[in-house]
């Protein structure tokens, strides 16, 4: 986790919880701030 100036960059760490249905609906946004995506 990251303050968000480092949102984007390498150091930075998304962590998306939460119902599928919510996570669907924003994974579009998620994707352009993500560098590298995992999926569980």
């Amino acid at each position: 986790m990251v303050y968000p100036a480092a949102i984007g960059t390498p150091e930075a760490t998304i962590l998306v919880a939460g119902p599928a249905v919510t996570f669907q609906r924003c994974e579009p946004l998620v994707r352009l701030l993500a560098t590298i995506y995992l999926e569980d």
